[in-house]
């Protein structure tokens, strides 16, 4: 019988910052008005984040910039998701029968619902060069974003599902 022994310092550990943003815009919007004032290119990605909870699965969509100079990945997704989960019949004595079709709402952070939007910055522990006081200055120069600011990792519960 052989021993299979793994080597730790094989992996490569990558950290992250992560910002909150409150916006009542639609995330594409938000994308192209960040892309504009912080001169990224965030484009909508195929894979979506997908969060599993007690109805099912949920998908949120993710939008994604890799700055190869710098060695950042950034990905900006929306932290509410409203999705129809069945129907509901009503009797209507008069009428008839009604469907009425049931919506919930769930959160990549529920700890952290009144937060709209959130980006994620990547970067691998020798590279942290992120000025992040300035990207939070031009964030907050955006019109139609209320506020952003840093969130304290250690204040995650569900750190999992930033996993993406």
């Amino acid at each position: 019988m052989s021993i299979h022994k793994l080597d730790f310092s094989d992996f490569e550990e990558t950290s992250f910052e992560l910002i909150a943003i409150h916006a009542s815009i639609e995330a594409y919007r938000l994308a192209y008005l960040i892309n504009q004032k912080l001169q990224i290119q965030f484009k909508l990605t195929k894979e979506e984040v997908q969060i599993v909870n007690k109805e099912g699965i949920t998908f949120f969509q993710k939008y994604h910039f890799e700055n190869n100079k710098s060695g950042l990945n950034w990905n900006l997704v929306q932290n509410r998701n409203e999705i129809s989960v069945g129907n509901k019949k009503t009797e209507l004595f008069l009428f008839g029968n009604e469907t009425e079709n049931i919506e919930t709402t769930f959160y990549i952070v529920p700890e952290m619902k009144k937060i709209d939007f959130f980006i994620k910055i990547e970067y691998t522990d020798d590279d942290s060069s992120i000025n992040l006081e300035k990207i939070i200055g031009d964030l907050i120069q955006i019109k139609k974003i209320s506020t952003a600011y840093i969130i304290d990792l250690n204040k995650v519960k569900n750190k999992n599902n930033l996993i993406f």
